[in-house]
This record gives structure tokens, C-alpha cells and sequence, in this order.
């Protein structure tokens, strides 16, 4: 688990300012929605699943070497200063960890203070040596944003996958449309990321079960609130302490104890998480037993009973009935309840991952019968949507004043985001060695393939490294080239070489294919070489083709190898020591005079003059 958030920057601090990200690199870094961008808190969880991920980092290198923590910051400026210069951030910086990062920011407050303006940050090399950088402070808060943006992303598209799979076409504009995905839910309500595990085929966890319990509350306006599970949870706890001699009295269940014993309340119910063991044995969690499964508990004082449910007809645990009978004995001292073994009645499940919605119908079926039948053979995929739907609508109900898309909201990305629970794994390393770099006088190969001039051939080596890290910073493939991976694609024929114009790309053409759908042929994409693979492009880029085929699972070795080759051609640290090398045999033979050639008809035509006037003299 990582660190707690570290405290957000502000800016009356005038130590926290230096963690401020400018306005200018917040539009270069941060991916762009409709019509702001995905860090504006009316931002909807739609376009957030449907931006393009390569606009966010994916990289991340757990092996990172870092200088001693007293020697990390430092007070020398960062020679990062304009926007276009911190794009490398987004293809070529790999990010540390997440419980790296988070240590490093909580630090950056007291070094900022102290008159630090950067960190050091050793960027993996090709050969294996690190390249130092500096890095300015806000570099830390771009990856605390990237790690919550990656993380529901993936939640919000795996939604939309989700949808399409169960056939709720169309479902996603009302389901996620109003919805901002960074709105702060109430606090009984938890956070849009819990929300997202209803539109997956996933385990639903205490949070699920307490939002579907806000909306059941919402609906019976009963006066008192169900218990949750954390309430059932205390229930065990304090029945586990109860002999301890630090143990105090619980507020809420005193409270419920006393609404019980007045007759302001003659019946409770509440859900409560059990370890099933091949479906013949009940036990509750403890430090060595995991909970896997959801049932539910009912109390009813008229009746002088109790009750448990269970969707999967699993047995009650023994330490279950002992601490329900310990929590009714202090208020009814002289009553001994009864345990009945069908009061409460509870639907059969015909899978594993709805014992939480089943869950949910005892305690509604318990409450209100007539308004919430039993569930019988109900599709587990409509009782998801069903209950999301529910839950935002209450949530959107009591944010109360939300603003809608499209007014004026300043951006927040100066705002430290919530932490995600687990870092990202790291994408696989290349493998493939760089080219040597040629002995000739031709011109090097800048990173983003274009050559450099004659005057930038001429400058030292300091300047040429500076340019050309310039050069290398700016480069970028973040533009809508209409990338898109459906299938239904035509395949055409190579068009006959070109006569005229601009040379082709013989490397494009080993990478990608033309093609079109059959909708738009007049439309011509580019698609990739591999058969299998529909990835497909509105517009062709060398950069672009050579990374997907680095990963593409369907090309074959040897066009990956070039991709490979042409990816390590531009890594930053292959540009510098190129640079190094290329310097050392820079000095330049001295240029020898040209020799002004006669022809042979200048030295005929001379020879005749000199013959016409010794005639002339005869």
C-alpha cells in the first residue's frame, strides 16, 4: 500500500509555489477533452475512458538509481524552461514508482524551503550508465497526476468494454455522460473508482455493498439509517474485545442498543462478511482467514429472534450467533433470543461474483416485500447497470449544484490527486543494441529524423548536445491521427513507385499497409503489416508505425528488430554519446585550393593569334 497523499500545495505558501506546474506545460503534458482538459473537475468519466492513453506515460522502472536523500534536491535551475521542451516527459522518461514518488513529494515542501529549485534524476541509459538530469519540483506532481489518471482510465474503459460485451449499446452516453470522474462523493457514497467495479465483472467490495445500502435509505426515507457493514464489523470487533480490559463501550452500537431496548426501533438488519469453506463451513474474517462472501443478519425484538440470509446457503457462524446474543444481552438482560434458522429469507445466486447484490435484495426484501421481490433468475449483468444507475443519480442528487460540462472551470492539476493502491507494472525493456554511428562526414540524425544544419555541425559539442536536446524534447506523436484497432478492413494493393515528388519511405512500406473500410473507400488508412493485427491510422508517421510494431504481438522478428533499432536511435542517451564520439573525430581536413583548369580550345585559340601576327611581321 502507498504512503497517505502528501499535503496539497496552495498558493499562499510561498515554499509550495515552485510545485505549481505553469499553465503553458499543464496543456502540453495533460491529455486535452472536450472542451477542457481530463484534470478540470467537470470532466466526465465518458471522455476520460475514451481519451487516447498515449497521451500519459506508461513506463515505469523500479530500477531507477538514485543519489543519497541528502544530496537528491538541488539549488542549481533546471535548464527545462519552456513547454515544448518537457515532452520527452511523456515518451522517453520512465517513471519511478509510486511509493518513490510520494516520499520525494512530502519532502520537496521542506526542500523548496531551503532554497532548492530541482531534483536529480538519473535517466537509464542504453549502455547501462545513467544520464543525469535536473528536474524542476513539478515533475513530482505531473506523476501523482498521471498515476490517478492511468488508473481510472483503465477502470472507465474496462466499463465501456463492459457495456458492449453484455449489449447495452448505447448505455454508456446515459451511464457515464453525467457523470464527472473526479467529483467528491458523499461520505457515505465513497469515490467513482468503487463505483466503476459495478460496470465489471468483479468481486463487489464493502464500499459497493455500503453505496447500494445509501440508495435502499434514499428510497425508504425510514428515519433511521440501515447499518452498514463497518457497523457489523464493530459488532465483531467489540464482541472480540469484550473481555480485554482496554475495551470502551462503541457510540454506535450504544446507540442502536438503546433505539432497540426504547421501542423507538422493533427490528434492525444489516450485512455482514463470512469466509465460506467448500460451501459446509461459516467462519468470520480474522487475521488469518480471509472473507470472501456477503450475507446478511436480521433482528427482530417483537418476534424475540434472529435471522441469517444467505444467497449461497451457506450455514451461520458460530461466532456470529455469539456475538449477536452478547449485543442483544445488555439491553434485554432477561430475554433470551432466539436463533431462526428461515427467517430470513434470501435468493439464490448462480454465480460467484453477486453475493453483494444478493446481499442488498434480503435486507430491501426484509424491509419492504411488496417493493422489492426476492431475486429468482435474474441477469447478474442488468442488476449491475441497474444499481450504477442508482447510485449516480443519488450521488448527482446530493452533490446538489453540480456545474455542467462546458462552463468556465479553471483547471486543477496543481491539486495533489488521490493515490492509487498499487503502482503500474513496467513495460518491457528493448533489447536490441544500437547502430554504430557513421564514420563519415555525413550529418547526424537528430531524434526526431530530420537532419540538423551545417551551422549546428560547426558548434561545440555543448551546444550541439543542448540543440539537440531541444530538438529531441519537442518531439511528439500526440496528435489526432485517428488511431482506431476495429476490424472490417480492405486491404489495397502498393500503389506503382512514384515518378515524381518526395522519395518513399522504403522502412514505411515494410511497416504498413494501405487499406480502407468498406463504409469510406474513399477514405485511405494505413494499416499495420501484420495480417492479424486491425490496428489501423488516419495518417502515416514513421515515429508512430515504429512504435506499435515495437509491441505489436502479431509482427514478426525481424521487423520488430528495426523497430527496435530505430527506438534506440532515439533514446536521449544514444544521441549523447554519439554526440560525444562524433566530436572527437570533428577536426576537418584543411581545404586545398582549387586548380583553375585550361581547356584545350583556350590554348589552340592562342597558339593561332601568336601564328597571325608573326605573319603579319614577315
Amino acid at each position: 500500500m502507498p504512503e497517505p497523499p502528501p499535503m496539497q500545495p496552495t498558493p499562499d505558501n510561498s515554499a509550495s509555489k515552485g510545485l505549481l506546474i505553469p499553465d503553458a506545460i499543464i496543456r502540453k503534458l495533460l491529455p486535452i477533452s472536450d472542451p477542457g482538459l481530463i484534470t478540470d473537475q467537470t470532466t466526465l468519466c465518458l471522455a476520460l475512458a475514451t481519451m487516447n492513453s498515449k497521451n500519459i506515460p506508461d513506463d515505469i522502472d523500479e530500477h531507477i538509481t538514485w543519489p543519497p536523500d541528502n544530496s537528491i534536491f538541488s539549488k542549481e535551475p533546471s535548464p527545462i524552461q519552456s513547454a515544448n521542451q518537457t515532452l520527452f516527459l511523456k515518451s522517453q522518461c520512465p517513471m519511478p514508482t509510486l511509493i518513490r514518488v510520494n516520499k520525494l513529494y512530502q519532502c520537496s515542501t521542506l526542500a523548496l524551503s531551503q532554497g532548492h529549485q530541482t531534483f536529480l534524476y538519473n535517466l537509464p541509459g542504453v549502455t547501462g550508465s545513467p544520464i543525469p538530469m535536473k528536474l524542476p519540483m513539478w515533475v513530482l506532481l505531473y506523476w501523482l497526476w498521471v498515476y490517478q489518471i492511468r488508473e481510472h482510465h483503465t477502470a472507465w474503459k474496462e466499463g465501456l468494454v463492459w457495456l458492449e460485451h453484455n449489449r447495452f449499446v448505447g448505455h454508456e452516453v446515459d451511464v457515464l455522460d453525467p457523470l464527472p470522474w473526479q467529483l467528491e462523493f458523499p461520505c457515505n457514497l465513497s469515490s467513482p473508482l468503487d463505483l466503476s467495479r459495478f460496470l465489471q465483472d468483479k468481486w463487489l467490495n464493502a464500499e459497493n455493498i455500503n453505496q447500494m445500502l445509501a440508495v435502499l435509505d434514499d428510497e425508504l426515507q425510514q428515519g433511521f439509517p440501515i447499518e452498514n457493514i463497518y457497523w457489523s464489523n464493530t459488532l465483531v470487533e467489540a464482541y472480540r474485545r469484550k473481555d480485554d480490559n482496554s475495551y470502551r463501550c462503541n457510540r454506535n452500537l450504544d446507540l442502536v442498543r438503546n433505539q432497540l431496548r426504547d421501542g423507538v426501533r422493533k427490528r434492525i438488519v444489516f450485512p455482514v462478511f463470512v469466509c465460506l469453506r467448500g460451501f459446509t463451513e461459516t467462519l468470520l474474517p480474522a487475521p488469518n482467514v480471509k472473507g470472501n462472501h456477503w450475507g446478511a443478519v436480521a433482528i427482530d425484538v417483537d418476534e424475540k429472534s434472529f435471522s441469517y440470509g444467505d444467497s449461497s446457503c451457506g450455514r451461520v457462524a458460530p461466532e456470529l450467533l455469539e456475538a449477536i446474543s452478547w449485543f442483544l444481552a445488555e439491553p434485554f438482560p432477561e430475554i433470551v433470543f432466539i436463533y431462526n434458522e428461515h427467517g430470513l429469507p434470501a435468493g439464490l445466486q448462480n454465480d460467484s461474483d453477486s453475493c453483494s447484490l444478493y446481499c442488498v435484495n434480503t435486507i430491501s426484501h426484509f424491509l419492504a416485500s411488496e417493493r422489492y421481490p426476492m431475486y429468482t433468475t435474474e441477469n447478474p449483468a442488468v442488476l449491475r447497470r441497474i444499481a450504477f444507475e442508482k447510485i449516480s443519480k443519488l450521488i448527482l442528487k446530493q452533490t446538489n449544484g453540480l456545474k455542467q460540462p462546458g462552463s468556465s472551470v479553471p483547471p486543477t492539476p496543481n491539486l495533489v490527486p488521490k493515490m492509487p493502491n498499487q503502482p503500474m507494472l513496467r513495460s518491457k525493456p528493448l533489447t536490441s543494441k544500437p547502430p554504430p554511428p557513421k564514420s563519415d562526414a555525413q550529418t547526424l540524425l537528430a531524434p526526431i529524423f530530420t537532419k540538423t544544419s551545417k551551422k549546428r555541425e560547426r558548434n561545440s559539442e555543448t551546444n550541439a548536445a543542448k540543440t539537440t536536446t531541444e530538438d529531441w524534447f519537442s518531439d511528439t506523436d500526440d496528435e489526432d491521427d485517428g488511431e482506431s484497432i476495429e476490424g472490417d478492413l480492405v486491404v489495397l494493393l502498393l500503389p506503382k513507385p512514384k515518378a515524381t515528388g518526395a522519395p518513399k519511405n522504403q522502412l514505411l512500406d515494410q511497416l504498413l499497409r494501405l487499406c480502407h473500410r468498406p463504409q469510406t473507400p474513399n477514405k485511405i488508412r494505413h494499416k499495420c503489416m501484420a495480417e492479424k493485427c486491425q490496428t489501423s491510422w488516419s495518417k502515416c508517421s514513421l515515429t508512430r508505425a515504429v512504435k506499435h510494431v515495437s509491441k505489436c504481438v502479431f509482427v514478426s522478428q525481424d521487423l520488430k528488430e528495426k523497430a527496435d533499432e530505430i527506438l534506440l536511435c532515439k533514446a536521449p542517451s544514444t544521441v549523447v554519446e554519439w554526440l560525444q564520439e562524433g566530436n572527437q573525430d570533428s577536426a576537418k581536413e584543411p581545404k586545398q585550393k582549387k586548380v583553375k583548369l585550361v581547356s584545350d580550345n583556350l590554348i589552340m585559340g592562342n597558339w593561332m593569334e601568336e601564328a597571325k601576327k608573326l605573319s603579319r611581321e614577315q
